[in-house]
């Protein structure tokens, strides 16, 4: 793969920022991965995990101006503290943002950067197979543009949106939706095996 020589922080160490850095290694990133998490015990998990493919390291020993591409990767009500703290990011550097809910214009506000991708991949980002919706800031140079596209073929597909309405909808509908089903089908198997339905047949009869 093209462009993979630069370097990648991942803010915020939980299930999709641990997701997305596996997807950078499995996809044969050159450039170097950092995964940034204030949990101590999750630091320690993520070093088990991920250690020495990636540096695992707590919220405040980032140097988010060495990263080319810096992936937002907490929970909403984590931005307010993020922005009191301050991310000074390269002029240059591509933010992509995996927080829900959180808009363009709140972002760019809050870490006073420009160059900005808001996006939702859903659940089968884990094996590559990730339908990605994202909506570019206004202003996104066309090499960050490339770069986020590139991104996101580590993680499967991915469709461009013009609003930030058809965004926080894809999130609704397919960010969380396919989990949704998953559930209900394993909730349907697992009673069809507690009455004593053969096990073999389950999951076509019931998909």
């Amino acid at each position: 793969m093209e462009n993979t020589n630069y370097n990648v922080l991942i803010i915020g160490g939980g299930n999709m920022g641990e997701t997305a850095a596996k997807r950078f290694i499995d996809g044969g990133w050159v450039g170097g991965i950092v995964v940034a998490e204030k949990d101590s015990g999750r630091r320690e998990y993520l070093q088990k995990k991920l250690g020495g493919k990636v540096t695992i390291c707590s919220s405040d020993q980032i140097k988010p101006t060495e990263a080319k591409i810096v992936i937002l990767a907490i929970k909403p009500q984590s931005t307010a503290d993020l922005y009191q703290d301050g991310l000074q990011l390269a002029p240059s550097s591509l933010l992509i943002s995996i927080v829900a809910g959180v808009s363009l214009k709140s972002l760019a506000k809050g870490i006073r950067h420009q160059q900005i991708v808001r996006c939702m991949p859903n659940t089968a980002m884990k094996i590559g197979k990730s339908v990605t919706v994202w909506l570019p800031q206004t202003d996104l140079s066309e090499q960050n543009q490339l770069l986020a596209k590139k991104v996101f073929e580590l993680w499967g597909t991915s469709y461009q949106v013009d609003k930030e309405d058809h965004l926080n909808m894809a999130t609704a509908l397919f960010g969380t939706g396919p989990a949704l089903v998953y559930t209900i089908v394993s909730a349907f198997m697992g009673s069809a095996r507690l009455i004593g339905f053969p096990a073999y047949e389950l999951r076509s009869l019931v998909i």
